[in-house]
């Protein structure tokens, strides 16, 4: 029997003891007692009592457990030893070290070598080694001979992933001791090198990188916060990916040297490097470049040749020319120019509406602040706009006179959109179009149609960054601060006939904003909806 119900109302004390043990793995009590002894039911999973006209009901588990007569059996004790089984020892050697691998400093590794006898060199076989991420390293002469005595000890012989970081200044750094670092990575053919060596001092001076990594053969990307690059004079690498942050390059020509031996190079980002850069990447040099990152670097010369490109990021001020041509495999686009040193905006407008035109027809495109005063110009001068076949538009810009214009004019050239991101940041400093002026939120208009809002577009978030109060008058503009962005929601949910999702993030809004925020929010729900299908949900982030 599976299930048996026992229903008593005698009054006094209740003992249950049948004459024979009844199996079941179920029991319900209803009676209107609480003390009561139950005997002589064995296997017993759960026990459920119930009482009447009380509003107490109690449920019990019995895990494992066996209640019987006490004058047949007594209850089972449970060997507490059970419970301190070593499961960690049960694990494979292989499995655990990738554990060990997982971001943790080798000194952190080494420890475990005291666990117990199994472990004591369990860890030199590690396949990823992270060195510095305590600033002591290369400060402290015990810090060294633990770094020194631990490599020699290291019997693996490829290491994987080799991390070594300080955040010291130069003039601190033991600069042979990292070097010596370093080329222990390189014997044991490392295939990640992961550099980060300091901040410059008083001087500017920064740690050079040895020119024999990109001499390894089995180098395959290479990461670089701060520093300076040399190159041997004649190498061929087989890096697939480079990334330089803040890093000084000397030459003007170093990255093009650099990307001409590197045969095999499929992912290249700049970011942040100091010193003038002149960058020609074609087909016939760097046939399997598949991404490329140039980001707040100072480009004197951009040109771009390549038909296997899949991603393209390319933000900052740029003083120099810039050709694109060639990249039918492109995917994704983000497109952010500030404007361009020592040139109009005619000028650079023009050179933004040829790079826009050669992206027309990726999947995923990001256009930002001054890419959006261009199309705002295109529809004020009547030029003709690209038409974009994008499925995911991304616009960041703040709401403004110059770039609403913009906006419409874009989404009236990007019928295929599906999913159109909007990121509104607090304070954004307009670039180049300055005197440019705007009859206001002219994009209600209905002349001529937006395609994507009526047909495509299901998806739509809106990430709004929150407005400081103490930047405007109090009094005036408080109330009225955020209008364009609910003019803006108001629009899209008029417009979106096949919506089904709009999102609403609100970063960063501050606690003096959170009456006029909910406000706001309660007005959006109120705002009529053209699609029957669409759900709006509002969430704020770092609010409390």
């Amino acid at each position: 029997m599976d299930e048996i119900l026992l229903h008593m109302t005698i009054d006094g004390q209740d003992v249950y003891e049948p004459q024979q043990s009844i199996e079941c793995k179920c029991i319900r009590l209803e009676t209107e007692l609480c003390d009561m002894v139950i005997l002589g039911i064995a296997n017993v999973e759960t026990l459920d009592i119930f009482i009447p006209g009380s509003l107490v009901a109690a449920r019990m588990r019995i895990k494992k457990a066996k209640i019987c007569s006490s004058s047949k059996k007594k209850p089972r004790i449970k060997d507490s030893r059970e419970n301190d089984i070593d499961r960690l020892s049960q694990l494979q050697d292989d499995l655990i070290l990738q554990i060990l691998s997982c971001d943790i400093d080798l000194k952190d590794v080494v420890k475990t070598s005291a666990l117990s006898k199994r472990w004591k060199c369990l860890w030199t076989r590690v396949p990823n080694l992270f060195i510095g991420t305590n600033s002591s390293y290369g400060y402290s002469q015990n810090s060294i001979s633990f770094v020194d005595h631990s490599l020699s000890l290291y019997q693996r012989p490829v290491v994987e992933s080799f991390y070594l970081c300080s955040e010291l200044c130069f003039e601190f750094l033991n600069v042979e001791k990292y070097e010596e670092w370093i080329r222990f990575a390189l014997k044991k053919k490392v295939q990640h090198l992961f550099l980060y060596l300091g901040r410059a001092n008083v001087m500017g001076e920064l740690y050079t990188l040895p020119a024999e990594i990109f001499q390894c053969p089995s180098l395959s990307s290479l990461v670089v916060a701060t520093g300076k690059i040399k190159l041997p004079d004649s190498f061929c690498s087989s890096l697939k990916k480079i990334f330089l942050y803040q890093v000084t390059l000397d030459k003007r020509d170093l990255i093009d040297k650099m990307m001409s031996n590197c045969p095999n190079l499929e992912h290249l980002d700049l970011f942040s490097c100091l010193g003038p850069i002149s960058l020609h990447m074609s087909s016939s040099v760097n046939p399997r470049m598949q991404h490329l990152g140039v980001c707040f670097c100072d480009i004197k010369d951009l040109e771009i040749d390549a038909p296997n490109l899949n991603s393209l990021r390319i933000e900052g001020i740029f003083a120099g020319r810039t050709s694109l041509k060639n990249v039918a495999s492109l995917a994704r686009a983000f497109i952010g120019f500030k404007g361009l040193v020592d040139s109009g905006p005619q000028i650079w407008g023009y050179a933004l509406y040829k790079l826009y035109e050669n992206v027309q027809h990726v999947r995923d495109l990001t256009i930002n602040e001054t890419g959006i005063q261009v199309f705002s110009l295109c529809a004020s001068s009547g030029f003709q706009t690209p038409t974009f076949k994008c499925k995911c538009l991304r616009l960041e810009t703040e709401l403004c006179d110059m770039v609403i214009p913009g906006i419409a004019n874009i989404l009236r050239n990007s019928n295929n959109v599906e999913t159109l991101d909007i990121y509104i940041p607090r304070l954004m400093e307009a670039y180049g179009l300055a005197d440019y002026r705007s009859a206001g939120d002219n994009w209600f208009g209905n002349e001529p149609p937006f395609h994507c809002l009526e047909n495509n577009v299901k998806i739509i978030v809106i990430t709004i960054q929150g407005k400081k109060v103490g930047l405007m008058n109090r009094y005036v503009e408080y109330a009225n601060m955020y209008d364009k962005e609910a003019n803006l929601v108001q629009f899209l949910l008029k417009s979106a006939l096949v919506l089904e999702e709009l999102k609403i993030y609100i970063k960063d809004p501050g606690l003096e904003n959170e009456r006029l925020l909910r406000q706001v929010a309660r007005t959006i729900r109120r705002f009529p909806r053209a699609s029957s299908r669409a759900k709006v949900s509002i969430k704020y982030k770092d609010f409390n």
